[in-house]
Formats: C-alpha cells, sequence, structure tokens
C-alpha cells in the first residue's frame, strides 16, 4: 500500500459525507463482519470502529 497515495486520496475525498459517516459511528463493531481486512486476521485492533 502506498501511504502517499492515500494520504492524497483522503485528503481530497474527505468532504461532508466522510466526515458525518465517521461522525455518526457507534462503533458497535458490526461491520467487522463484512470488513475483508478483519476477516484475513480477525484481531481486535483490525475491527474498523476500533481503527476510526
Amino acid at each position: 500500500m502506498d501511504l502517499d497515495i492515500l494520504k492524497k486520496t483522503l485528503a481530497t475525498k474527505s468532504g461532508a459525507r466522510l466526515k458525518l459517516w465517521m461522525e455518526i459511528c457507534a462503533r458497535c463493531g458490526l461491520c467487522a463482519q463484512g470488513c475483508h481486512f478483519f476477516q484475513s486476521d480477525p484481531i481486535p485492533e483490525h475491527v474498523p470502529a476500533h481503527r476510526l
């Protein structure tokens, strides 16, 4: 993963919609079941809500 590209993409795409979704996250962890990153290595640090 190229971190420079990721940073540039997030900087250009982090509009109001992304900020809203980040703010309304209840941090319940239910999203972990649909996350390919967590499913490939199921440790608590890889739960999307934890990573937020």
